[in-house]
């Protein structure tokens, strides 16, 4: 199963992870030209209001996805591997994975209206945000 681990101790908030996530899909989804990321990088906030420490926010491909158990058209599947993934040519865009993902980590494409979300760059030997991660916050295992 391809996992992206995350080591919040190391993650930095420079978001180049973001920016190469958005450089790899942005021609992918139904030919948009636009930059699609499917990794965000957002800040907690400390308790006098400022911004606190960054976390990369993408799909956590859970073992029980509530995201898959709301889709009504079928568009995200929980594959053999464990992954969660996104046909986009079957999402009807009513928002209902994004809604229930209790991470946020399904994102609106508003113009298209579909969702994206985390593939794991499945047509990359390694994904994109984790090759260029120049603190090694994120790194890639692939496990049976």
């Amino acid at each position: 199963m391809r996992r992206i681990i995350v080591d919040l101790e190391k993650c930095k908030g420079c978001r180049q992870c973001e920016k190469a996530c958005s450089n790899t899909h942005s021609a992918k989804t139904l030919g948009v030209l636009k930059p699609l990321p499917r990794v965000k990088i957002l800040f907690t906030q400390s308790k006098d209001g400022k911004k606190g420490s960054p976390y990369p926010m993408r799909c956590h491909h859970c073992e029980i996805p509530k995201c898959v158990e709301s889709c009504m058209a079928g568009a995200l599947i929980k594959t053999k591997d464990g992954l969660v993934i996104h046909e986009a040519d079957r999402c009807v865009g009513c928002w209902m994975c994004v809604m229930t993902c209790p991470y946020g980590a399904i994102f609106r494409d508003t113009e298209h209206k579909i969702v994206v979300k985390c593939d794991t760059c499945l047509e990359d030997e390694i994904p994109a945000c984790v090759a260029v991660c120049k603190f090694d916050a994120m790194r890639f295992e692939e496990s049976e």
